[in-house]
């Protein structure tokens, strides 16, 4: 092979490489970001640039996206148009629909950066993991963040990954010493939740059936159980913890609203629940006319039916959780399943814009699945979706 041929080789090499150098260093700025430092508007123009450089880095490279939740969001954005050109727009419609149009972004941008990220080479090096463990412990010590935020979720699901494919004993320690850290720092419920949940399933990974049902439980148990809650109930529910009580009082007044229009919802700009229902207590976030309007249900699927029907809800569900089965041999899937679900049945991620994008990754890891761990960088025009 002559000079020239063997040069034409390492600049077609490098071409190939370079996106999941690129992927692998958005991964590595979005884990070492100091979120708890930074406002809100800050780190969302910081996720919006991030996913903005991965939609455009090679834009020929496509990931694979659900379609089930790809139909989703064409749904919420035809009845956006139709919204718009009715021209019935109120001053709470961008507070109600900002969160389905950053998980669109992130879920497209996240997907790709995961999918065709370089995870051989960034997974290999024990000294990167050390110093993103050292770079979000140092978070949680100085800004204690108010829950598990997104470099954490990155950090630990990447170690995760790692354990699987040697020195298990190495990573587990890294990983339970940062979670260590981080429940100390954070005195949340959900926090201990999803730490007892990395520390278990590091080492146990239950039937594949036993963690679909735990999921199943997780979305559907809370919305039941309000929905059936007898006033009585709801007021031993204050007694016991209020953030509980008021939240099957959310589900309560919202029913009546979604039973008006179970299939379509009753789209955007409404309220998220009636001011003059009969509540057990008055709040100002169950009779107060604008919380109504901006702050939501605090149960994902719940609110997405509300707004766009039980229908779409429904699809967008099955998109979440239908995991091929190529996705479902990964030691992380149980993990993330059960995180996924809690996160959108008992903490409403999808609604809340600091925690939407660790909802993202979390769902882009569980649908990568076995892809983790190679390198799927695709040359010029061979992106493939399995939209």
């Amino acid at each position: 092979m002559s000079m020239l041929d063997t040069t034409q080789s390492a600049i077609k090499t490098l071409s190939a490489q370079a996106p999941s150098r690129v992927f692998v260093a958005l991964l590595a700025t979005i884990t070492l970001w100091p979120y708890p430092l930074l406002g809100s508007t800050t780190n969302l123009i910081f996720l919006v640039g991030v996913s903005f450089v991965a939609t455009v880095v090679q834009p020929t490279i496509v990931p694979r996206l659900s379609w089930q939740i790809v139909a989703t969001l064409a749904y919420f954005g035809a009845a956006l148009l139709i919204l718009i050109s009715s021209r019935e727009v109120n001053a709470y419609i961008a507070s109600q629909i900002n969160h389905y149009i950053q998980f669109a972004l992130y879920y497209y941008a996240f997907s790709k950066m995961v999918q065709h990220c370089d995870w051989a080479s960034l997974l290999a090096s024990r000294s990167m993991l050390m110093l993103l463990s050292a770079a979000v412990v140092v978070q949680y010590i100085i800004y204690k963040e108010d829950d598990i935020n997104i470099s954490l979720m990155s950090l630990l699901v990447g170690m995760f990954i790692a354990g699987q494919r040697g020195r298990r004993p190495t990573y587990f320690l890294i990983m339970l010493v940062t979670i260590v850290i981080a429940a100390w720092s954070i005195d949340r419920v959900s926090v201990q939740f999803v730490s007892l949940l990395f520390v278990a399933l590091y080492w146990i990974r239950p039937p594949d059936r036993v963690t679909i049902l735990l999921s199943a439980v997780i979305l559907i148990f809370p919305i039941a159980f309000y929905l059936f809650c007898e006033p009585d109930t709801v007021r031993w529910l204050y007694r016991i913890d209020p953030n509980t009580g008021i939240r099957a009082e959310f589900i309560r007044g919202a029913s009546s609203l979604l039973q008006q229009s179970p299939i379509l919802g009753t789209g955007f700009g409404g309220p998220y629940r009636p001011p003059n229902f009969t509540y057990v207590r008055e709040h100002n976030l169950l009779n107060d006319m604008v919380e109504v309007h901006i702050v939501s249900n605090h149960n994902s699927l719940f609110d997405v039916a509300l707004r766009l029907g039980v229908p779409v809800s429904i699809m967008f569900a099955w998109g979440i959780f239908s995991v091929s089965k190529q996705a479902r041999l990964s030691s992380t899937f149980p993990l993330l399943c059960i995180v996924v679900a809690a996160g959108l049945s008992f903490n409403a991620w999808f609604e809340n814009q600091a925690q939407l994008p660790q909802l993202v990754l979390a769902l882009v890891f569980m649908h990568a699945g076995q892809a983790i761990g190679r390198n799927h960088a695709v040359r010029p025009g061979n992106g493939i979706s399995s939209i």
